[in-house]
């Protein structure tokens, strides 16, 4: 528990967003974020080509956020560098610059093509062909529904484009294990009516297409995506969806028979929070949230306490098993994690006097502990039979630990803080 608990902590965290800088001078690149050594020589390279009018464009989504990326793109010893950039020229595409070193080590340009938009949404490398990495570059137009996702490749000194396509989202990911991998790519059909998840794959020397899934209506978007692992080890694409204000839901991707299947678990993953699926165990294997109502409360409801079932999928029945459940309070800020036989015998009740939360045995209406917040500002006005369990912020979580149940329910503070998780 104590194992799961601390991942549970670290996964549940939103990313932030990053912001984008955009300096016109090599004084204001040196504020913030300021540019190493290697960056600063890359920079001086991309000026002595294209000149010092220019702006540098940082990618808004993904891991690789800055405008100078190394990689080893032709596979040969040595990292090259890419810069992104926009001139201030009646040309407003963002252009990739491709820098690499000479004998001396000294860097120097060597290769530049205009990108497809004027903004850059997110940059992933691949090894689609096994032979060094594919540049994938999504951009954005001048209104935000205008996306395109481009593949480059450098080869011989040289880059150059070798697959476009509109797109919503996407991810790359090995998924039939054969050592290359996958283009996932989200997009609308041609009707603009249906959201379709395209994969594309080398095939004699070429990005193709395919396979094609038709996965729901235009309204339809990505709450997000991960790469991750199944029970039996083999590769998935985990994608949680928005539909419509207030619906959410997951299903997962993998490969079986030689084609793209889906695991189809939308009607058993509805649920009305905004939570996707994680890695609590930290082994690769990510659950799915359920919600499910609680012992004493007939459905589920925006007043009533739920429990959040997490379930793995098994591709081997296509069913969906429990790993683990917590309870979320999600006005006071904090998660509890249980076992399923536990959660099938505990119910929650907020009490309305004193804002307590009171975990009871259900069967009994024996209570178990109750938890309250306070201010930092108030730790010595604590009652005596009160031990902080938590803390968030200006917040401290403590809780009275009762024990009127079943002796197998019964728990301690030292228990209670390893069940405990907040996410203020």
């Amino acid at each position: 528990m104590k194992r799961i608990l601390a991942v549970f902590c670290c996964l549940l965290l939103l990313s932030a967003g990053g912001c984008a800088f955009s300096p016109d001078t090599m004084d204001s690149l040196l504020e913030a974020p300021r540019l190493s050594e290697r960056q600063t020589e890359i920079y001086n390279a991309l000026t002595d080509a294209e000149g010092k009018s220019l702006t540098l464009k940082y990618p808004k989504e993904g891991e690789n956020r800055s405008a100078f990326l190394l990689h080893d793109l032709d596979g040969a010893e040595g990292d090259e560098a890419l810069a992104f950039y926009q001139t201030k020229t009646a040309d407003a595409y963002v252009h990739i610059f491709v820098v690499d070193t000479d004998e001396e080590n000294e860097w120097h340009g060597v290769a530049n093509i205009a990108a497809e938009g004027n903004e850059v949404d997110k940059v992933v490398f691949a090894n689609l062909f096994g032979n060094g990495s594919v540049v994938l570059a999504g951009t954005q137009g001048e209104s935000k529904t205008q996306r395109s996702l481009s593949a480059y490749q450098y080869l011989d000194g040289n880059i150059s484009m070798i697959y476009t396509a509109g797109y919503t989202a996407f991810s790359v990911t090995d998924i039939d294990a054969d050592g290359l991998d996958e283009l996932f790519l989200f997009r609308l059909s041609d009707a603009q009516d249906s959201l379709l998840l395209t994969v594309v794959q080398a095939e004699n020397g070429r990005l193709t297409e395919t396979d094609e899934l038709e996965i729901g209506n235009a309204e339809l978007s990505l709450l997000q995506m991960r790469s991750g692992r199944m029970s039996d080890g083999r590769q998935a694409l985990y994608v949680d969806y928005v539909q419509g204000t207030g619906s959410y839901y997951t299903d997962l991707y993998y490969w079986e028979n030689g084609g793209l299947v889906s695991s189809e678990l939308r009607r058993q993953t509805v649920r009305t929070f905004r939570q996707g699926c994680r890695d609590l165990a930290g082994n690769g294997v990510y659950l799915i949230p359920q919600q499910r109502a609680m012992t004493g409360y007939p459905a589920i409801s925006a007043d009533a306490p739920y429990w959040v079932c997490w379930l793995r999928f098994d591709p081997a029945d296509r069913q969906l098993r429990t790993e683990v459940v917590s309870y979320l309070d999600l006005a006071a800020g904090y998660a509890l994690l249980f076992s399923a036989e536990e959660a099938s015998r505990l119910t929650f009740q907020t009490n309305d006097d004193t804002g307590e939360t009171v975990c009871t045995e259900a069967e009994t209406g024996g209570e178990v502990f109750r938890i309250r917040m306070f201010k930092r500002s108030e730790r010595d006005e604590m009652p005596y039979d009160y031990a902080e369990i938590g803390s968030a912020g200006q917040y401290l979580y403590a809780a009275q630990v009762v024990n009127r149940c079943s002796s197998e329910l019964a728990t301690d503070v030292g228990r209670l803080s390893e069940r405990f998780y907040s996410y203020n």
